[in-house]
């Protein structure tokens, strides 16, 4: 079967998200560089953490002063250092979820499915063709569901068998109190359990492998998963703003901040993760916010160097490029993050 590749998506509908980034800008690049002074006191890797291939056959580069290795087999690309729970529970305790993840009014949890989870929903319907109705009486797990987003996507468009799993007490709390206690809960299993041991169908995680160090633990549980099951994914991926960002250190690094991106994807190590699982890619969305992230660097300098009335006229201006720009980018593969479905063969 074909690959479908599906390019882009307008800012516009991300541009809360984004605008509360630049708001915490100054507080996130101090966090940042605070956090990760520590990653380098943590044991060094061994092995790729996707692949299991030794860690002194990779290439080794800088990024932000933090030591990265891209695996020689699979491509990924990893911290030299391994971030451990003791590192998890610096970056926790420094960073604050409910900072980043607020608990919103009703109609700002709306738009968000609106804006951003929908659409989701949408691609994945539409790559999987004309099985509606199998697919609304499918069983359905959202992994790392965070506010039960996409599950609430799900309930608005008909669907009744899901459920959703996330190891934030925060998250989950708002979760729960817009799709009940029954719908999702807490995990102190792993990834690779949890989808071990799964029936589900459709099984989906949005940005939530890159947060996984067990990776080799994943890609053996989706061997053992039925044909015909479904898998999709987001992770953001190495990209035109990483490259950018690990240039302009005086501003918050979104895509490999070392922090919480320890880890990035590249599309050979996408391609490793599903071929080494025996999973078919039926579909690719590629789109980023590279361009967005440039204009948030661009707002943050000309808020400290210009007057007020100058900064608004050049960055109203600077926003009209913007998903031009990025069309660009997205359309070279070279976007700072990837959705993707695929099937078990």
């Amino acid at each position: 079967m074909d690959r479908q590749i599906k390019y882009s998506k307008p800012i516009g509908d991300v541009s809360t998200e984004k605008s509360r980034i630049v708001e915490m800008e100054h507080a996130l690049r101090k966090t940042v560089s605070e956090v990760t002074r520590n990653l380098e006191k943590f044991p060094r890797r061994q092995s790729c953490l996707l692949c299991g291939e030794a860690a002194d056959s990779a290439e080794q580069f800088f990024h932000r002063k933090v030591e990265f290795l891209r695996c020689s087999n699979c491509g990924h690309i990893q911290s030299f250092n391994v971030p451990t729970l003791e590192y998890d529970r610096i970056v926790s305790d420094s960073l604050g979820y409910s900072g980043i993840y607020p608990d919103t009014s009703k109609k700002d949890y709306d738009s968000r499915i609106q804006r951003v989870y929908e659409p989701k929903l949408a691609w994945m319907l539409e790559a999987l063709g004309n099985e509606p109705q199998r697919l609304k009486d499918s069983a359905w797990l959202d992994i790392g569901c965070g506010t039960g987003s996409f599950l609430s996507a799900l309930k608005e468009k008909g669907f009744s068998n899901y459920h959703g799993v996330d190891v934030d007490q925060h998250n989950l709390s708002i979760a729960q109190k817009y799709l009940g206690k029954d719908v999702v809960s807490e995990s102190a299993k792993s990834v690779g359990e949890i989808i071990a041991s799964t029936e589900a169908d459709v099984i989906t995680a949005f940005f939530v492998l890159e947060h996984v160090e067990e990776m080799v633990e994943v890609v053996n549980a989706l061997r053992t998963k039925p044909k015909g099951t479904i898998f999709a994914i987001a992770v953001p991926t190495f990209s035109f703003i990483s490259l950018f960002e690990g240039f302009v250190e005086n501003h918050y690094p979104r895509s490999l901040d070392a922090m919480v991106h320890s880890q990035i994807y590249t599309e050979k190590s996408i391609d490793y993760l599903f071929s080494a699982s025996g999973f078919e890619v039926l579909s690719e969305w590629i789109f980023g916010q590279d361009i967005a992230d440039i204009h948030r660097f661009f707002e943050v300098g000309l808020a400290e160097s210009y007057p007020e009335n100058m900064r608004r006229e050049f960055s109203s201006k600077f926003s009209k490029i913007i998903d031009p720009l990025q069309q660009i980018v997205d359309q070279a593969a070279f976007a700072d993050s990837k959705h993707v479905l695929a099937v078990k063969k």
